[in-house]
């Protein structure tokens, strides 16, 4: 069955239009939620409270990719200078990521998903049990495997143009410059650079395995799941509507905000639902590796989806 028959075109279109003004709100809210949660915590933390911090605010760093992802698609404004100035400058740059090269690899990942051709499919890279997955999700959150992740994305480097080479210089320096006058470099190892290169790694980690591990043989639009999360998801792992991934592949023109709507269309209809790959919750995801993965491994873990 063909997804595309089951949703009217002028549905999609609703369903597709960006919205600059939801995209700056929701980009601003990660910023001010990661703010307020790091001058609570220093101000009032104990090394528990720290912990939660860190976790929640990776998962912020998250939302924040996934609005990086949208603007790789178009989706966060009919403007498009507005979509990359809102998709470099406030999502895309602070993560050390690069929205226009990674828009180049993300496109190839819709054109050739799960195949050779796929930038994000790297045969070898993930266990074929849930043992090995939980040693591999260990390793992520210890920060033991940053330089391989780093290579990674050393891999997925693309050619810049020198405008937007010296914009990005000028983005860093004037950040350090102002970091360092406001004595914060503590402050930001440990609210933001902590959270980048431990929990941010898990959570790519679950999103990849989540995303595509499993069922890379079945025809396309098929070949990837959806996890409908909870609550506890949401709070640190899937924020952004972001693990309605078969409702992306089949539709990819949908931002974010619409995913879910999308999602519960879709499986209104019986023959599609009998076929879609969806898992209720991230906690259910490992249990799902030990018959999942027995094909092709997953695919590697370098960007938001």
């Amino acid at each position: 069955m063909n997804p595309s028959t089951v949703v009217s075109m002028e549905r999609i279109r609703a369903l597709s239009k960006p919205s600059a003004p939801r995209a700056i709100f929701w980009a601003l809210a990660a910023w001010v939620t990661i703010v307020a949660l790091a001058v609570l915590d220093s101000r009032f933390g104990n090394p528990l409270t720290t912990v939660l911090v860190v976790l929640l605010i990776a998962n912020q760093q998250h939302a924040l990719l996934i609005q990086m992802h949208d603007a790789s698609h178009w989706r966060l404004s009919q403007h498009r200078w507005l979509n990359d100035l809102v998709g470099e400058l406030l999502c895309a740059w602070p993560m050390f990521f690069r929205m226009a090269a990674y828009r180049e690899n993300h496109r190839m990942h819709h054109l050739h998903a799960n195949t050779a051709l796929d930038p994000d499919f790297r045969p070898g890279r993930f266990p074929k049990s849930k043992e090995q997955a939980l040693k591999m999700l260990v390793l992520d959150v210890l920060a033991l495997n940053t330089f391989e992740q780093l290579g990674e994305l050393k891999r997925l480097k693309k050619p810049t143009s020198a405008k937007l080479k010296l914009a990005r210089l000028a983005f860093y320096g004037t950040a350090a410059a102002l970091i360092t006058w406001a004595g914060l470099w503590p402050q930001v190892l440990l609210y933001w650079v902590v959270p980048l290169f431990t929990w941010l790694k898990v959570i790519l980690r679950l999103r990849a395995i989540a995303d595509h591990a499993g069922v890379e043989q079945q025809a396309r639009p098929y070949d990837t799941r959806t996890v409908v999360p909870t609550l506890v998801d949401r709070l640190f792992v899937a924020p952004r509507n972001c693990s309605y991934h078969f409702g992306h592949h089949a539709y990819e023109s949908v931002p974010w905000f619409n995913l879910k709507a999308l999602h519960v269309e879709l499986m209104q209809h019986p023959e599609l639902r009998a076929r879609v790959r969806v898992t209720r919750g991230f906690h259910r995801l490992l249990d799902e590796l030990p018959s999942a993965s027995l094909g092709a491994p997953a695919p590697a873990p370098t960007s938001a989806g």
